[in-house]
């Protein structure tokens, strides 16, 4: 287990390094600095403000993930805020969706979407098996009950990704006639 813990810390350390590597070459070196996110069109300032509190989640993961601030901080307080990566993890979902230019594509889109249900399923699982357990205490079938109509919820909200958020490139390029063009050529 602690070989676990180790390379799950080592996963989440990473994270915030390759965000924050991210960051600085889309902020500085295509963007020109941060006083030129001015000129960009809401959706996109709106997804940097995202983009930005997920990596504000992830510097605090990062500084928090090292043994002697666990122990200074308690492990339930610690437990706590390691909780925040969900919030970061939704922001970051709907960064990528709505400037992401890989994103544009149907196939892309479906491949995330089937990633997002099959990830979502599997944390509703173990969230809805601990609550029962702790609180809830009903039968196997009722559990199970509960947690597929939590997940056909989850499933619709998902799939609402692509109509209840924009995506910039979507809206500005007409995808089918360029793959038209390419198959011409």
């Amino acid at each position: 287990m602690k070989k676990v813990e180790f390379t799950r810390r080592a996963i989440g350390v990473s994270a915030f390094y390759f965000a924050l590597l991210h960051s600085v070459i889309a902020l500085w070196g295509q963007l020109g600095g941060l006083s030129q996110i001015q000129y960009l069109p809401t959706l996109f300032q709106w997804s940097l403000g995202g983009g930005a509190v997920a990596l504000a989640v992830l510097t605090i993961m990062a500084i928090t993930s090292f043994d002697k601030v666990v122990t200074f901080m308690t492990f339930r307080w610690w437990k706590w805020l390691h909780r925040l990566v969900y919030f970061g993890g939704i922001l970051v979902i709907l960064h990528i969706w709505t400037i992401g230019t890989h994103l544009a594509y149907t196939n892309v889109q479906i491949a995330a979407l089937v990633g997002l249900i099959i990830l979502s399923g599997l944390e509703l699982f173990r969230v809805t098996k601990l609550l029962n357990r702790k609180y809830l205490k009903l039968a196997r079938t009722e559990a199970a009950t509960v947690f597929l109509a939590l997940w056909v919820i989850v499933v619709g909200l998902v799939l609402a990704i692509p109509v209840l958020v924009d995506n910039y490139h979507s809206r500005h390029t007409d995808h089918s006639a360029v793959q038209q063009e390419g198959r011409i050529a």
